[in-house]
């Protein structure tokens, strides 16, 4: 899924200002489960397939989220409690696309 189309992101705030979800027009993961990753489990293999793998590292490398829970098509970001998401939301944003968008065009060449 995904050629040529272009990604789209809705983010939901909730009551807990420390958490939203990135609603991706993508499949994000390729169990139907949610899964929690802790920051420090980060590196600990879960069957989310390639791309929620990549999404998952890549918002792991920013300073700043805490924890996600991937679903099939979102990831719920946790931040700590020094960030705000007025940094936080463009970063996710930007990071969320280029992933998807690299790992679009890479594996069309496979």
């Amino acid at each position: 899924m995904g050629d040529n189309l272009p990604v789209e992101i809705i983010v939901d705030s909730f009551p807990n200002l420390k958490v939203r979800e990135f609603h991706i027009n993508r499949i994000v993961s390729e169990s139907f489960a949610l899964i929690e990753i802790p920051h420090q489990d980060f590196e600990h293999p879960i069957d989310i397939g390639i791309l929620g793998t990549k999404i998952k590292k890549q918002l792991f490398n920013l300073i700043g989220v805490d924890k996600l829970i991937v679903k099939r098509h979102s990831v719920l970001v946790y931040i700590d409690n020094v960030n705000d998401w007025d940094g936080m939301e463009p970063k996710i944003r930007s990071e969320i696309t280029l992933t998807i968008k690299y790992y679009e065009n890479h594996s069309r060449k496979n």
